[in-house]
């Protein structure tokens, strides 16, 4: 009853310093940087602290928790200056996960220290796991009594009874009671751990292991079969294929255990839980692959530099999980003390990534450098990320401002992309997404006549369909090309000139079209079918805009035949 009741009061303490902390953030007595240093400085301090208490003394886990909150705080803090706004430290989404890594990683090795040793793996393992289940059974034990607290609410306001309604009407109530429960929560289920043991969440993975093998064999069997191409059209592949990687590593973890007489026991299982520890190297060898080829063609952006920090782990993790197997008899134990040291590394790359590497400047430089190349680079470059990258983003638009100045395409890009980013707003001038249009829109065939139609069509239709294809144009097809095109023929025999069909894919992946046509009245729009009366969509639109940016569609004539009557419509077979 003592170690709950202390839990109890660590959880409101918790709640009450988070409560007054947005307290003096709303009333602008902090701000800013040091505003981040003691929001995350609070949050990992007493998170270590329930989680690592009971497990250890309340000195040793105060003086743990303090340690890894003070180094995750300063190295938040760090990271946030290459931002105009510490607040938009919470765009990045590397610092992101940084934080996450060194917020939750540290508390099996100190929990570790204090029983057998930090590099003892049986206990790195089960609390590893118990951490994960005490934490999960506490949240939804505080969800459960906030339903409760709820319906007892909505009974008591039956009858008339407002008591709940004066407790939670107090605007420190919430953060009080969950901070409290929450702390409880964690006492009760560090108190039953016998009960609440990783072992059926250890359990229920070992059934996923031959399952997860079996689709890994499959899909390494029928990839030469169908095409490196085809499978690695960008980083998505490479994201499906770390997530494999992830899962692999995962299942073989939970299937070694802590040592070998808890590991799985029957022949299959062994045999799958190596298999598959021998083959995490193949997907994640292949992630990187896709990532690199995505890095060749379209240079650093952050996301990018995420899945390759991943697939270099997946990779470290997939060749010391193979020298493992290799080396025969004790596979189990070496795969062990392999997961040690790379859990380390893994702490080691977080604080990298919140040091000294700076994504965005990397990103940056990366970008500004394959534009500075020149060639047909500039149109595949995002110039909106750029405002999303700090400081190193907004020195790149500066850098690449002046580079415009002797740069006619790379001005007219420049000017497209802050026309499409003014969005619908009155200010935006005409002229200028108009001129920023015609540099993005790819026209076919690029003639005087087709030209001049493509001006009279822009001059007729409203400033909010400009930006809308620019938009269009601006959501970058697989192949970095522009996701528009405007293609002029004689589509309408029947009347004079020729005509346009602009099509565009959205960035859902959907294809918009729209025809036009000029008579003695004006300008005039139509809406474009297909004869089996669907669109292609996602890669086929993508290959369908491609195709026609490149001219490679000739126009004929629909080999359609119907009944004529005169003064009647005509008659057709409905494909």
């Amino acid at each position: 009853m003592q170690h709950r009741g202390v839990m109890a009061l660590i959880g409101a303490l918790a709640g009450g310093s988070l409560y007054l902390l947005a307290l003096m953030i709303e009333a602008d007595w902090l701000a800013g940087r040091p505003a981040l240093g003691v929001a995350v400085l609070a949050g990992v301090f007493f998170g270590g602290l329930m989680v690592t208490l009971g497990r250890l003394p309340l000195a040793r886990s105060a003086l743990g928790a303090i340690t890894v909150a003070a180094v995750t705080a300063a190295l938040c803090l760090f990271a946030s200056t290459r931002f105009a706004e510490a607040s938009d430290l919470s765009g990045s989404v590397l610092a992101i996960l940084s934080f996450a890594v060194l917020a939750w990683l540290p508390w099996p090795f100190l929990m570790a220290q204090g029983s057998l040793g930090w590099r003892d793996y049986p206990t790195l393992f089960i609390e590893s796991w118990g951490v994960v289940v005490r934490v999960s059974v506490a949240l939804m034990f505080t969800g459960l009594v906030w339903l409760v607290i709820f319906l007892s609410k909505a009974l008591l306001d039956l009858v008339g009874v407002p008591v709940l309604d004066v407790i939670l009407d107090q605007p420190a109530a919430p953060w009080l009671i969950t901070g409290t429960v929450l702390g409880l929560a964690m006492s009760v289920v560090s108190e039953l751990s016998d009960v609440l043991s990783p072992g059926l969440l250890l359990g229920l993975l070992r059934l996923l292991l031959p399952v997860v093998l079996g689709v890994t064999a499959v899909f390494l069997v029928a990839l030469p079969v169908r095409g490196f191409a085809y499978v690695f059209g960008g980083v998505s592949s490479a994201l499906v294929l770390l997530a494999i990687t992830g899962a692999a590593i995962t299942l073989v973890t939970s299937a070694l255990d802590e040592a070998d007489p808890m590991a799985v026991s029957s022949g299959f299982m062994v045999q799958s839980a190596r298999a598959l520890a021998a083959l995490v190297i193949l997907p994640a060898g292949l992630a990187a692959w896709a990532v690199w080829q995505r890095v060749t063609e379209h240079g650093w952006t952050p996301p990018r530099l995420l899945a390759a920090t991943a697939a270099l782990l997946g990779l470290a993790y997939g060749a010391a999980y193979l020298a493992a197997v290799l080396r025969g008899q004790g596979w189990m134990e070496r795969i062990r003390q392999t997961n040690i040291w790379l859990a380390l590394a893994l702490i080691a790359v977080a604080a990298l990534w919140l040091s000294v590497l700076n994504p965005e400047a990397i990103s940056a430089r990366s970008q500004v450098a394959r534009i500075a190349d020149g060639g047909a680079i500039k149109v595949d470059v995002d110039l909106y990320a750029f405002k999303d990258w700090g400081l190193a983003g907004a020195a790149a638009l500066v850098a690449l401002h002046k580079m415009a100045a002797t740069d006619p395409a790379l001005a007219a890009r420049l000017a497209s992309a802050e026309a499409s980013s003014s969005g619908s707003a009155p200010d935006a001038d005409p002229q200028t997404v108009q001129r920023a249009l015609v540099a993005s829109l790819p026209l076919q065939p690029d003639t005087v006549e087709a030209q001049t139609l493509r001006d009279q069509i822009f001059a007729g239709v409203s400033l909010g369909d400009l930006q809308s294809w620019q938009t269009d144009c601006d959501a970058r097809l697989p192949s970095g090309a522009p996701g528009c095109v405007l293609v002029v023929a004689d589509f309408l025999p029947a009347m004079p000139g020729p005509e346009a069909m602009l099509v565009a894919r959205e960035a859902d992946g959907y294809l918009v079209t729209e025809g036009f046509s000029r008579d003695a009245d004006g300008l005039k729009r139509h809406p474009l079918t297909s004869y089996d009366g669907a669109f292609p969509s996602f890669d086929a639109a993508s290959a369908l805009i491609t195709a026609l940016q490149a001219g490679a569609a000739p126009i004929s004539a629909l080999p359609l035949n119907q009944i004529t009557v005169p003064g009647q419509p005509g008659l057709v077979f409905a494909p």
